[in-house]
């Protein structure tokens, strides 16, 4: 999960099918702002689009219907978008998107293909940083139009739609002071559709009564409580005739007003919901009751949502809060794994990511847990070091120049850290039996040092004092393997001022012969050993961070290497690893890039050669990847250690 402000991994644990006992956690962009959800690719399962406020992107989760998501796809966007929304806005049976593009003063449509992608942006300009938006048919000609809120020019516009998903500014009405969000329904009861203005610094909501041409007659004005943040509308009282709630972020309450069917409103009762400031609002049967209830999201450091159970006659029982991350900015309900209980997803705008709370079916929801580790990790391997036949993990601490141990449980809790001193500034570790006594070592690279620590281990998770080996200046990453197949384990040493691989011969007992040294591209960030040309003779990939590609470098079987062929990656390769992705039996790659925030997926053709790379994105700044079935499915997933968010992102496998 990342979690920028918090320096912590957050575990979620999984029950063995891809399902998980508490909160679930996935990487978006960052800065997420606001979701939806939706059928995106048709396949009878919710989805979710995330717009990322701070990167200018929309991330795409697939929902495999069991509560889980597939890995993001993002789109760009305009400047800071604040609000997205799903319809059909080109009647062609699909889902499309429509984003609020905060900064620049337009508004984005993308429009789907059905299979779960979408179309490059089309923008729209609209008045002054755009903050909200609605779609719906306000002028009667059967195409989906739009209605934006502005809050730097209080006014709303009006955009019609000509259903090829395509837009013209049709009007502007002005609002009240700073708009922030606006609703669509039939208030009157004259079958036009009508708009509501929740008006942050005036605090009440506009009504402004719609002609059915897509104009709009004289606004009226309705009291809420402090700082109105979110307006919805729903008949909360089973008279036929909808009302208003709002959410208000000041006073941390929620404003309900019965509506008389005629465009007015009687006056607003006032329900506290949680105690932080209430930031957005929606409502859905939380119990099964069929009853409506309300679902709000509390926005502070630490975060909550907040249910307010529906009594039918327009009042709501006391509210019960729970956790969420840091800074929950939207939410929305939806049947996230097919039980037919309402289940929750909160956008976290300080833990740039999505949590989703699992309900019960009577208003309750499973929370999530988390847990914490060290400082700063730099890099991240898993392996069995005590021999109880469950994954451990290993983190290495640039900055305090240690090394992290997690234990592992057969459930995948990890309850205690232990630490061992390593050299100085440890930005790279490798596992291997380096003395032949079946027991897991350790290799850690040190890079302000120029050395290598060799860590031997005792088989219960303990290892012993460093043994230090000198290498060449800037030493960047190391592999273990038996290069020269003389049944004993070797080292490759990648170093950025040379740009070479320096190839040490193992002893068997934790020593190491002189190097010889082979040519890669600039600055060889991480290196790993596979067989990727099906020949049972070990090769080299180097992850090149300079020159943004990965060098291959085909292994003999004596310890020699043929020189090297090189593939595109994003820009700024630092990590690498293999594994056959999409069970076809030949190896593939997986590499992260630091600059871009991603991941490539090269899949190999079983020769040594790959086909081109596919992205997707990560948190900030990743560092290190690695790969294991953390879900039991007997597929390999990745994770990613993201040094500048100080996170963990985890990628399950989806492929058949």
């Amino acid at each position: 999960m990342t979690s920028t402000s918090e320096n912590n991994i957050h575990l979620h644990f999984g029950k063995g099918n891809g399902k998980f006992q508490t909160g679930l956690t996935y990487s978006t962009g960052f800065g997420p702002m606001f979701l939806v959800s939706g059928d995106f690719n048709n396949d009878k399962k919710v989805d979710l689009a995330v717009v990322n406020s701070d990167n200018g992107t929309i991330s795409v989760l697939l929902g495999h219907g069991d509560r889980t998501f597939g890995m993001q796809v993002s789109y760009p966007t305009g400047e800071n978008p604040s609000c997205i929304i799903t319809a059909d806005l080109n009647n062609d049976d699909k889902l499309d998107l429509a984003v609020t593009n905060y900064r620049n003063n337009t508004i984005s449509v993308l429009l789907g293909n059905g299979d779960g992608t979408f179309r490059s942006q089309m923008m729209y300009p609209t008045d002054y940083e755009p903050s909200f938006l609605v779609s719906r048919d306000f002028n009667n000609d059967s195409n989906l139009d739009l209605a934006v809120a502005n809050s730097a020019n209080n006014s709303v516009s009006i955009l019609l739609g000509n259903g090829k998903g395509e837009f013209r500014l049709h009007a502007t009405y002005l609002t009240g002071n700073l708009p922030v969000s606006l609703t669509a329904a039939d208030f009157n009861q004259d079958n036009q559709l009508d708009l509501a203005v929740a008006n942050k610094d005036d605090n009440n909501v506009r009504v402004l009564l719609g002609n059915g041409d897509g104009t709009f007659k004289t606004q009226k004005t309705f009291a809420t409580g402090s700082s109105p943040s979110y307006v919805i509308s729903y008949d909360f009282n089973n008279d036929t005739q909808l009302d208003l709630v709002l959410a208000n972020s000041d006073d941390h309450t929620v404003s309900v007003l019965l509506g008389n069917g005629d465009g007015t409103f009687g006056t607003r009762t006032d329900y506290q919901a949680g105690n932080m400031s209430a930031q957005c609002v929606i409502s859905t049967d939380v119990n099964n009751d069929e009853q409506l209830d309300l679902v709000v999201t509390n926005y502070g450091i630490e975060g909550l949502v907040t249910i307010l159970l529906g009594n039918g006659d327009g009042t709501f029982q006391a509210a019960v809060s729970y956790s969420t991350g840091s800074g929950p900015m939207s939410v929305v309900a939806d049947d996230l794994n097919n039980d037919s209980k309402v289940d929750l997803a909160t956008a976290n705008f300080y833990d740039n990511d999505i949590r989703v709370l699992i309900g019960y079916g009577d208003g309750t929801f499973e929370t999530e847990m988390i847990y914490p580790t060290g400082n700063l990790p730099q890099a991240v391997i898993s392996a069995d070091f005590n021999n109880d036949n469950n994954t451990d993990l290993v983190v290495a601490n640039s900055k305090n120049n240690t090394l992290s141990v997690f234990l592992g449980n057969i459930d995948g809790v990890f309850p205690t850290e232990k630490i061992f001193p390593a050299g100085q500034s440890p930005i790279f570790v490798a596992s291997g039996d380096f003395n032949n006594d079946s027991k897991l070592d350790l290799a850690v690279v040190n890079a302000n040092v120029n050395t290598i620590s060799i860590l031997l281990g005792d088989g219960n998770g303990n290892f012993q004092k460093e043994i230090v080996h000198h290498v060449n200046t800037n030493p960047a990453c190391v592999v273990s393997g038996d290069f020269n197949n003389d049944n004993k384990l070797d080292l490759a040493v990648g170093y950025h001022i040379q740009n070479v691989v320096s190839v040490f011969f193992g002893n068997g007992d934790g020593t190491f012969q002189n190097q010889t040294t082979y040519r890669t591209g600039t600055i060889p960030q991480y290196i790993i050993a596979s067989d990727i040309n099906n020949d049972h003779q070990l090769d080299l990939i180097v992850a090149n961070h300079q020159d943004s590609n990965i060098s291959v470098l085909i292994g003999r079987g004596d310890g020699s290497f043929e020189n090297q062929t090189t593939y595109s990656s994003n820009e700024s390769p630092v990590s690498i690893v293999s594994g056959d992705f999409n069970n076809d039996n030949k190896v593939d790659l997986a590499v992260v890039n630091d600059e871009t925030g991603s991941m490539n997926v090269l899949l190999g053709n079983g020769d040594g050669t790959f086909q081109n790379r596919t992205t997707y994105s990560t948190g900030i700044w990743p560092a290190s990847i690695i790969s294991g079935d953390f879900n039991h499915d007997s597929k390999p997933d990745l994770a990613v250690v993201n040094h500048g968010s100080n996170d963990i992102s985890v990628f399950l496998n989806i492929c058949p």
